[in-house]
């Protein structure tokens, strides 16, 4: 019972913690207006394991919603990658960031660190 309790609580603060980010043009809930955690956002109450299970996935679904999001249905390709600078250490490693970039609709890119030991 206290594992239930505490996983309860934890999701309870993520809720509340995530309540206030969201995608633009997404229906945000301030602190105050969090739909209460043990009640399914038609109005019905959480009863039994069953309905817990299935609450869960209701949450799940909000915080994909308005916080996560999900995997596109397509996997998109790289279309370049730029190696943004090139540094040698004196250990004999090389630190190197590159940027990669997607076929997204706006070609969304992301800039990674590689080390490279002797």
């Amino acid at each position: 019972m206290r594992v239930v309790f505490f996983r309860i609580l934890v999701l309870a603060l993520t809720l509340a913690s995530f309540s206030s980010l969201t995608a633009v043009g997404q229906q945000s809930y301030a602190r105050t207006e969090l739909p209460p955690l043990l009640q399914f956002l038609d109005g019905r109450e959480v009863n039994s394991p069953q309905d817990w299970k299935d609450r869960k996935k209701e949450i799940r679904s909000l915080l994909q919603k308005y916080f996560t999001g999900t995997f596109p249905p397509e996997t998109p390709h790289i279309v370049s990658s730029i190696v943004v600078s090139d540094e040698s250490q004196e250990d004999g490693s090389r630190r190197r960031r590159i940027r990669v970039t997607w076929s997204t609709p706006n070609e969304a890119s992301f800039e990674m660190a590689l080390w490279t030991p002797e």
